[in-house]
């Protein structure tokens, strides 16, 4: 998965602004129709998603302006300076905690062990949202029993209080 780097959003931006103009040329000079969109910068990123980038690293394509005729030049998008590429673990660590604000405290949650036989998350009471802070509750697969299960904590006890099974078939 690739992400734009802030030159790579310049660029697209750029690129985009050439399109209308070249399309607004074609279009005043009623040469053309235009029954299509221009890409967005979220399309553009869809796009390098899909395609990839070439063995050197880069990205290129064409963008269509009017029905029947395409930009002057291609976009060209280049790896380590327009576009990073976002690696599987890179993704999961960076959603791998949230924090919200409630009049309680900041609830943490964050992701437990993905790779054993109970991956799922912990919920946890904070003061600052900064620090852990006190388990409520844990939600997790159950490799062994094929179950979703939710444990909840009592305040300053790292011992279950309640749990809770779940599984397809209740759904």
């Amino acid at each position: 998965m690739f992400k734009l780097t802030e030159e790579g959003k310049h660029q697209c931006e750029r690129y985009i602004a050439e399109l209308k103009a070249k399309r607004k040329e074609i279009l005043d000079a009623k040469l053309d129709t235009a029954d299509m969109d221009l890409p967005t910068v979220e399309d553009i990123l869809c796009d390098v998603n899909d395609l990839g980038v070439e063995e050197d690293g880069e990205y290129s394509n064409c963008w269509g302006v009017t029905n029947n005729y395409d930009a002057d030049c291609c976009l060209s998008l280049r790896l380590g300076i327009d576009l990073i590429e976002i690696k599987e673990e890179e993704k999961v660590e960076n959603r791998s905690k949230l924090v919200i604000k409630t009049p309680a405290g900041y609830l943490v949650v964050k992701q437990k062990g993905a790779s054993d036989d109970y991956p799922g998350v912990w919920v946890m009471l904070s003061k600052d949202g900064v620090e852990e802070g006190d388990f409520v509750a844990c939600v997790e697969y159950d490799a062994t029993n094929n179950v979703v299960q939710t444990v909840s904590y009592k305040p300053n006890n790292d011992y279950p209080q309640s749990i809770t099974y779940y599984n397809n078939e209740e759904a």
